[in-house]
């Protein structure tokens, strides 16, 4: 389908376009209405520096996390904040009616700032209630820091009791050797080395400080590892959420209440003292509503299911995490081991008392080294569980006041009908072309050469509905000699008068597949046209059946062709003037019993031959070859065919089965005539008015008005 093709359907059926706009906009404004609103709010969180540190006790001092580690344990946080455990305790403390997942689905937390370039993380909850908007993100915030609090704590706590025991053992560690080295030197009277193997001795010393280190790193993750994996075998891989769920108004108000009250208390709190008249006011008004709730509660349908335990998770990646980092240590202290076997294999070199008390004052040295950095990572241990204790590991930087919105949900309104007018005129002009690919109406020539395989040869425009003068057109041509489509009659017969100038073809028919194409209206005006160029024509009504061309000349009909035929009368009998220079008409004469006898006889075959030797042209008009057999009698005896279609018809394949019949008689099909086709669509009729404008354009009005209704006069279908 080409482009104009496509263009013409589309301007032909405009309204499918339009409508399919018009529904899917209106659809769309409707639609928008029940998109419904929600309300956000939001709460500011502030990790510690030790929450953002993944192991804070390595080898006496902190350990600075590249960058890629900082986002990893934001993330942590960020997930630990959207875990299970975190949305289950939630709704237990303000039960709701609700899923730890679908909770969840409203809940997200990120960090504060678009661009990522800060430690605050902002917790935002959606919901269609402002109230429980509010009320879940301040205990979501809140469960999280109590949560996040506790693991540290105990992570805290196990850590500094870990360090006494190893402080307290270098302690004891560190008096032995210090009573061995005494020992000596009394017995001796040795109280020192030489300066050569003090320095060998002080190197190995201090790889042996390192080495005492890294083994000393490589027991805490191996203690630390044995902790989890007791807390791992302690802790369940599922457990069991029971979910309430109710349509009691009086509790779902009982907690808008309380979610105000809180948020109400919060506020005075952070003016006034617990003493202050209001503090204590809020408070009581707040128990109360609790107690209500509580009473309210056991009316709530309670549901039970099993989900993933999020703390067996978070367990599970702390061991992963602990067991990279005890592999690494293990490598370092292998390596720090081999070092150290080389050094002392140099020192074997030495011999004597010098040697012994170096060997002891290097064991108490680095006894004493190990001493002091147990000491270290003692205190610092300390400080940090004071620090935890005291301030948390995750602050609230503020809470959830008044919850934004209502928000709407999706696309806005304007953009949601824009995006629908867009699918609309698509969807219209899909359709369009859709119907267009189904639809075999002829009309257009390319239609109907393509149907017929043949040229199209004439192209008729319509007439005006008025029933004067579609009475009119059987001799449009002698009554309207300037109209443009006396003028179409007129480039017929001249492209009939060239394509028989080598082939001469004096016997035309006119021939239609269905009742009703035009094809008197078009023999008549094709042989008036002939007769106005000077040629001896004869017009025969071969239509036995329902004549009508004395009809349309205002002729008798008790003499013509059935006479002729049946009783023997003169052809000079029969022939009738029609007031139109070198135009002669045979009327159909009576309706006989059966005309396609009279029609295959031997006296019309003379007939025709003597038709042939007296005028120049001899048109027969026959009825339709699909509904009798009649127009096929007259194909064997003339020399070729007019075939007419009427337009704006879809063909139901007789137009082929008639072409078919044409060729087997061996009959000359010498033009195809479309027929009654629309004003704007004929070219030489739209451009008639360049020639005649006044007069071109009330044709022009006329022929586009429409056409008239089938059946209303059935003299005019058949014409």
């Amino acid at each position: 389908m080409d482009f104009w093709k496509i263009y013409g359907a589309l301007k032909r059926r405009i309204w499918v376009v339009i409508a399919a706009a018009v529904l899917t906009t209106s659809a769309a404004a409707v639609g928008s209405t029940f998109l419904g609103t929600y309300y956000r709010a939001a709460a500011t969180l502030m990790p510690s520096e030790r929450a953002l540190e993944r192991t804070p006790y390595m080898g006496g001092a902190a350990s600075t996390d590249s960058s890629g580690q900082h986002r990893s344990q934001i993330n942590n946080l960020v997930a630990l904040a959207r875990s299970r455990y975190v949305a289950g305790q939630v709704i237990r403390k303000l039960h709701l009616r609700t899923t730890p997942d679908r909770l969840l689905q409203e809940v997200s937390v990120g960090p504060a700032s678009q661009s990522g370039n800060t430690d605050l993380l902002r917790l935002e909850v959606t919901n269609k209630n402002p109230n429980d908007a509010v009320r879940i993100t301040n205990a979501m915030a809140q469960t999280f820091v109590e949560f996040y609090d506790d693991l540290s704590h105990r992570d805290a706590a196990r850590t500094r009791k870990f360090l006494e025991d190893q402080a307290e053992a270098a302690r004891l560690k560190l008096r032995t050797k210090q009573m061995a080295v005494a020992q000596y030197q009394r017995r001796t009277g040795v109280v020192s080395v030489p300066d050569e193997l003090a320095a060998a001795v002080s190197a190995t010393n201090a790889k042996m400080q390192e080495r005492d280190q890294a083994a000393a790193q490589v027991a805490q993750l191996t203690e630390e590892l044995r902790t989890v994996d007791e807390q791992i075998a302690a802790t369940p891989k599922e457990r069991t959420v029971t979910e309430m769920s109710s349509n009691n108004p009086v509790f779902q108000q009982l907690q808008a209440d309380v979610t105000r009250l809180e948020t109400q208390l919060m506020q005075e709190r952070a003016i006034h003292t617990d003493e202050h008249p209001n503090v204590k006011r809020l408070q009581n008004q707040l128990d109360q509503a609790r107690a209500r709730m509580e009473q309210e509660r056991g009316k709530l349908v309670a549901t039970t299911r099993v989900v993933d335990n999020p703390r067996y998770q978070d367990l599970i990646s702390r061991r992963e995490s602990l067991e990279a980092a005890r592999q690494g240590a293990m490598a370092k202290l292998n390596s720090l081991q081999r070092d150290l076997a080389q050094r002392q294999s140099k020192l074997a070199h030495y011999n004597g008392v010098d040697l012994a008390l170096a060997a002891l004052m290097r064991d108490f040295n680095l006894a004493q080294d190990n001493y002091a950095a147990a000491l270290q990572r003692l205190d610092q241990a300390r400080a940090d569980e004071k620090v935890s204790t005291n301030t948390g590991a995750i602050n609230i930087v503020d809470l959830a006041d008044v919850a934004d919105g209502p928000i709407q949900k999706g696309p806005s309104r304007a953009q949601l009908i824009a995006l629908a007018l867009v699918l609309g005129l698509a969807l219209g002009a899909g359709s369009v072309i859709g119907l267009e690919a189904i639809d075999t109406t002829v009309r257009s020539r390319q239609d109907l050469e393509g149907l017929m395989e043949l040229p199209v040869t004439g192209l008729i425009p319509r007439l005006a509905a008025a029933s004067e003068q579609r009475l009119a057109l059987p001799k449009i041509t002698h009554l309207q000699p300037g109209s443009p489509h006396a003028e179409a009659y007129r480039f017929l017969a001249t492209d009939l008068l060239l394509s028989t100038a080598t082939e001469p073809a004096k016997t035309v028919m006119v021939a239609t597949a269905k009742p009703g194409q035009g094809g008197t209206s078009t023999i008549s005006n094709l042989a008036i046209t002939m007769a106005q160029a000077g040629r001896r024509v004869v017009l025969v009504d071969a239509d036995m059946r329902r004549p009508s061309l004395h009809t349309v000349f205002g002729l008798r009909n008790d003499v013509g062709l059935s006479t002729l035929l049946s009783n023997g009368h003169a052809l000079e009998d029969a022939l009738q003037p029609t007031g139109i220079r070198e135009l002669a008409v045979l009327t159909a004469g009576p309706v006989p019993e059966n005309p396609w006898q009279l029609l295959r006889s031997a006296r019309m075959r003379d007939l025709v031959e003597e038709l042939k030797s007296s005028c120049d042209f001899v048109f027969f008009d026959t009825p339709s070859a699909v509904v009798f057999a009649d127009a096929m009698a007259v194909a064997s005896l003339v020399d070729g065919a007019i075939f007419v279609v009427r337009a704006q018809e879809a063909p139901a394949g007789s137009e082929i089965q008639i072409k078919g019949l044409l060729n087997k008689a061996n009959l000359r099909i010498l033009a195809v005539v479309l027929n009654d086709v629309p004003a704007m669509n004929v070219d030489s009729y739209r451009f008639y008015s360049h020639y005649y404008r006044a007069e071109a354009r009330e044709a022009l009005a006329s022929a586009q008005s429409p056409a008239l209704p089938a059946g209303t006069l059935e003299e005019e279908q058949d014409l």
